[in-house]
């Protein structure tokens, strides 16, 4: 790959070029859409209280 990025692509394909390469080389599919997590989203806050819950019925 000569290219790391190609901005004149639209935006989430051109910047996201050796991704899109990676993941097509595990089999991903390439429509696939990527997404950044981040620590503001409360994605960390959902897990805790899915793993709250797992030990709470755990204990019934």
């Amino acid at each position: 790959m000569d290219l790391k990025c190609d901005l004149t692509l639209p935006r989430g394909v051109g910047e996201k070029m050796i991704i899109r390469q990676v993941l097509a080389s595990l089999g991903a599919p390439h429509n696939a859409p990527k997404q950044a997590m981040q620590f503001g989203s409360g994605f960390v806050k959902m897990q805790n209280n899915k793993a709250l819950k797992v030990n709470w019925l755990s204990r019934l």
